[in-house]
């Protein structure tokens, strides 16, 4: 497909494939998104390859700001360079200067992304997808292209698929962050209809996987991974209501109920404190998490004191045995690798849960 023929295109939708040519990488990355973003809605042809959906749906949420639109970032660049040297002597020739580098890095990248090519696929290009193309705006990028609609989406999609997962998933639900952000300002509470595969940390889910959220903040987890709707929570519009959090890529669907979503100053200053003690994905719900004893062998302190990745913090230790104040699921999740190293000594109910996980693993080698 090349950009002189879009005009065409559009009035013919019928010619709206385009085969794509992306690196091993930015293939395995586009796959692993489609799977999580839209596991009910995948539209993978035969084969597998990555859904017209997520890249319709990439394209309309990153091309205005992406590194590959080069035009559409020297625009937005040129407007920022002319606050920060406006009443300065030389500002025009200051500007020039600047932009011109800027240009150089931008097409030097966006060269270095066409360079491997190992995986091709067929997409069917959505009518918003094309009429963004054929703008003036994108147009522009054309030429250094070479006229080759593909050339230019390898690009954006290998800058996409170059970011870590956190910033994907900020791009991807773009709209869904909008939504939020704007609840957020609004103290509008929200009710999250969640995909069927998601448990709601903290707080409580209705079995139609329907909860109510006064919203907070977005924010990632401490290692950068995930990103979490955070805020108060509850199975009923109308509470009671608990401090939780929902990953952002578990949403299927936000509806504002444009009232209802105030949250106290004390209950800001508790997620804080709860965040800061084991991390926004194990929020405790209404605020005080559980009394867990676990008593480690010294090769499990050793262990405890090494393996930093989602270890809880101890309240208390006297000898081996430690004490925690936080979620079952925290130390589930953190405390089950040890193996002997580790033994849940309260609560029963948790520690029924490791025997029968433990025997259940060991029957798959009889």
């Amino acid at each position: 497909m090349l950009f002189s023929e879009l005009e065409e295109i559009l009035e013919d939708l019928s010619r709206n494939k385009q085969r794509l040519t992306v690196s091993r990488h930015a293939y395995n990355i586009l796959l692993q998104d489609d799977e999580i973003f839209e596991p009910d809605k995948k539209q993978n042809r035969a084969g597998g390859d990555p859904s017209s959906t997520l890249v319709n749906q990439l394209f309309q949420n990153l091309y205005e700001t992406a590194e590959s639109s080069i035009w559409m970032r020297l625009g937005a660049e040129k407007e920022k360079l002319a606050e920060r040297f406006k009443g300065q002597e030389n500002a025009e020739a200051c500007t020039g200067a600047v932009l011109a580098l800027l240009q150089e890095q931008l097409e030097e990248k966006a060269r270095c992304r066409q360079q491997d090519k190992g995986c091709s696929f067929f997409v069917r290009l959505s009518k918003p997808v094309l009429e963004a193309l054929a703008s003036d705006e994108v147009r522009k990028d054309a030429a250094f292209y070479g006229d080759k609609v593909g050339s230019y989406l390898k690009a954006l999609l290998e800058e996409y698929c170059a970011l870590p997962y956190a910033e994907r998933e900020r791009i991807y639900y773009r709209q869904q962050l909008q939504s939020i952000e704007l609840a957020i300002t609004r103290q509008e509470k929200l009710k999250l209809t969640l995909s069927s595969r998601k448990k709601l940390t903290g707080g409580a889910a209705a079995p139609n996987n329907i909860t109510y959220l006064k919203p907070l903040c977005v924010q990632k987890d401490t290692e950068q991974l995930y990103n979490y709707l955070v805020g108060m929570t509850s199975a009923q519009p109308g509470g009671p209501w608990g401090m939780g959090c929902v990953r952002l890529s578990s949403i299927k669907k936000i509806s504002s109920l444009k009232c209802g979503g105030f949250i106290s100053a004390d209950d800001r200053r508790k997620i804080a404190e709860a965040i800061q003690k084991n991390g926004v994905q194990y929020l405790p719900e209404q605020g005080a998490g559980q009394t867990i004893l676990v008593r480690l062998t010294p090769s499990g302190e050793r262990k405890y004191q090494q393996i930093l990745h989602l270890r809880p913090q101890y309240a208390r230790k006297e000898g081996a045995v430690y004490t925690f104040t936080c979620t079952q699921r925290q130390v589930e999740n953190y405390f089950f690798k040890f193996g002997h190293d580790a033994k849940i000594l309260a609560p029963q109910e948790l520690a029924d849960k490791f025997k029968r996980m433990y025997e259940s693993a060991a029957k798959q080698y009889e």
